[in-house]
């Protein structure tokens, strides 16, 4: 192309810087409205399942005709986020068909001229014609799958942020826990989640080795959030948690983890058998262990009487077990590893008093 005229390969050599930048722009234009379709998405299919989930109070309170009003508003916005992505998918795609007609126009144009005067021949300027379809062929073709790259990168910056998070944490996290030795130290602690209110602001306390604590404040007092940054499910804003004077962003998680046992107020149990709950799925602990546990949280005449006994199977949440059942196994599956430390997160609240 470029020996057959080189004013004419020039010309359309020009074009592609612009269509380079088209691109570009359309890209930092169409991810926010992407992101803001995942989240949307994402909020509508936790609101469903914890509708499902909570079918009966739902029912019980008559609440059908707001709950599908909700969904309905939540459908809408929806809409409203496809539209406004459709839209910067058609102006692309608009931008490209014009960019090919001003293309041909160009080189009929300036061909034509360069032809009267000798400069080129008629072949060449029809045969850069044919070149300038088969270049926004191509362009045409990828302004099509950028709409669904866009989705997928959409949908995969949550994941490379949780992976690029734990490569960072891991290089951090070097120290390795081999027991609890003295004590456990809050130490100028503050926290806030996403929305930027502070939960806790300047803890501070102690909690030496054998001793047993309780937390006790109101609702939304921050208790949970305390459990949840000793667990490592997120870091401080200010301040550190020390484990015999090691900062736990210096302890390497898994084995700060092997040393505590949880036991949460709500209460989460896997599809499969009681016994394969209890074992975590680790066919390597033995079922001697599993009994002294259950045992010592009194369950194990519990689940004997069951017909299957430990290989009943746990279903749908555990909905053929009692909330008191559940917590019990939850509390015994905690005690299966021998935790040096021990968290119950209002892990009794269902149980009575002679269990």
């Amino acid at each position: 192309m470029m020996i057959i005229s080189l004013r004419l390969y020039l010309l359309i050599l020009i074009m592609l810087p612009l269509f380079l930048y088209l691109f570009w722009w359309f890209e930092r234009k169409v991810r926010p409205v992407y992101l803001a379709l995942r989240k949307k998405v994402a909020e509508i299919n936790s609101f469903i399942i914890e509708t499902l989930r909570g079918l009966s109070i739902v029912q019980v309170f008559r609440q059908e005709t707001n709950f599908l009003s909700k969904i309905d508003r939540l459908g809408k916005e929806k809409y409203d986020i496809d539209i406004k992505a459709l839209v910067f998918w058609y102006r692309i795609w608009f931008f490209v068909d014009i960019g090919e007609i001003i293309g041909i126009i160009l080189i009929l144009g300036i061909g034509g001229m360069w032809a009267l005067k000798g400069m080129i021949t008629i072949g060449s300027i029809f045969l850069f014609v044919n070149y300038i379809t088969r270049l926004f062929g191509p362009l045409r073709g990828l302004s099509d799958q950028v709409n669904v790259i866009e989705r997928a990168f959409a949908s995969a910056e949550r994941v490379f942020q949780i992976l690029s998070k734990n490569r960072e944490e891991k290089k951090e996290e070097t120290k390795i826990v081999e027991t609890f030795k003295r004590e456990i130290e809050f130490k100028n602690l503050s926290f806030f989640y996403e929305d930027g209110k502070w939960v806790l602001q300047n803890l501070n306390f102690k909690i030496k080795k054998g001793e047993r604590i309780a937390l006790v404040g109101e609702t939304g007092g921050g208790k949970t959030s305390v459990v949840s940054l000793l667990l490592k499910f997120y870091t401080p804003q200010k301040g550190n948690i020390l484990i015999d004077n090691l900062k736990i962003t210096d302890i390497n998680r898994n084995s700060l983890r092997s040393k505590i046992g949880f036991v949460p107020q709500d209460v989460i149990l896997f599809p499969g058998s009681i016994l394969e709950n209890l074992r975590r799925f680790d066919e390597q602990i033995p079922v001697a262990k599993v009994y002294e546990a259950t045992k010592r949280a009194h369950m194990h005449d519990r689940i004997t009487k069951l017909p299957d006994g430990y290989n009943t199977n746990i279903i749908e949440q555990g909905i053929n077990l009692s909330f008191g059942e559940k917590q019990l196994l939850s509390y015994a599956r905690a005690l299966v590893f021998d935790p040096e430390i021990l968290i119950l997160d209002e892990a009794t609240s269902s149980v009575d008093p002679v269990s």
